[in-house]
């Protein structure tokens, strides 16, 4: 689905675009934790614990990851547009 870049979505083209410059100068970039959203929701209580727990340390340990599986555009924009308000604050000391 096609859709014109408003200031918005250049703002996010434009960190993605410095985060894989930043990425490229590194030699772990294989091994970034892959997040499989689908199973932070799984009914399985153990795989989804399993999945929370790589989650929980993906965060403390890379401080990123790569999510894959059942990730609706909306949430990804949401989360697009609470980096780019974030971003906007500054900041404060």
């Amino acid at each position: 689905m096609a859709h014109s870049v408003g200031m918005l979505g250049q703002e996010c083209f434009d960190l993605k675009n410095k985060a894989i410059a930043h990425l490229l100068d590194y030699s772990f970039i294989d091994e970034i934790p892959t997040i499989d959203y689908s199973l932070l929701f799984s009914k399985d209580h153990n795989e989804r614990a399993k999945s929370l727990e790589h989650l929980g340390k993906a965060c403390q340990e890379f401080g990123f990851f790569y999510l894959i599986n059942g990730v609706e555009e909306r949430v990804v924009e949401g989360a697009l547009k609470g980096i780019s308000d974030f971003r906007r604050r500054g900041v404060s000391t």
